[in-house]
C-alpha cells in the first residue's frame, strides 16, 4: 500500500469572525464609556463660583427692578418652578428669608422690594439691600 495515498489535504481554519469580541476590547469598550460619561457631567456641570461671581456682578449694576429681577431668575435657577414662579408679595419675601436663613427680607430693608420696582423713577438701590440680597446668594448652593 502506498503511503502516499493516505495523505489528505492541508485543510485551512474557518476564517476568524468579528464575533464575539475578545474580554480586551469589552474592557477598552467600557473604559471608552466611563470615559465619556465623567466627560459630558464634567463639562456640562454648571461652574459654581462663576455662576455666583457673575450674579453678583450684575447686582452690583443693578436699580431696584433688576435687583428684584436677579433674585426671581436665581430662585428659579435653585428651586422648582412651581414652588417659586406663582409667588408674590408677602409670600415672595417669607419664600426669600426661609430659603436665605434670615429675617431680612420680611422685616427688614427686603420690605422695600415690594413698592420700589414699581416706583415711576426708582433710584439706584441702597447698599442695605444690595448687602441683604448678596447674603441670600452666598448661601444657595449654585448646584
Amino acid at each position: 500500500m502506498d503511503p502516499l495515498s493516505q495523505l489528505h489535504d492541508i485543510q485551512m481554519p474557518a476564517a476568524m469572525g468579528w464575533w464575539p469580541l475578545a474580554v480586551g476590547w469589552y474592557l477598552l469598550i467600557a473604559l471608552i464609556v466611563l470615559l465619556l460619561v465623567f466627560g459630558s457631567w464634567f463639562f456640562s456641570r454648571p461652574k459654581k463660583r462663576h455662576l455666583k461671581r457673575e450674579v453678583l456682578t450684575l447686582l452690583d449694576n443693578a436699580d431696584y427692578a433688576g435687583v428684584s429681577t436677579l433674585l426671581r431668575r436665581v430662585a428659579l435657577f435653585q428651586y422648582p418652578k412651581e414652588n417659586v414662579a406663582g409667588l408674590q408679595g408677602e409670600a415672595w419675601l417669607a419664600f426669600l428669608d426661609k430659603t436665605g436663613k434670615t429675617t431680612a427680607f420680611t422685616q427688614g430693608q427686603g420690605r422695600v422690594l415690594m413698592t420700589a420696582p414699581y416706583q415711576a423713577r426708582p433710584e439706584k438701590t441702597d447698599e442695605a439691600l444690595v448687602e441683604i440680597v448678596t447674603q441670600w446668594i452666598a448661601v444657595q448652593e449654585f448646584s
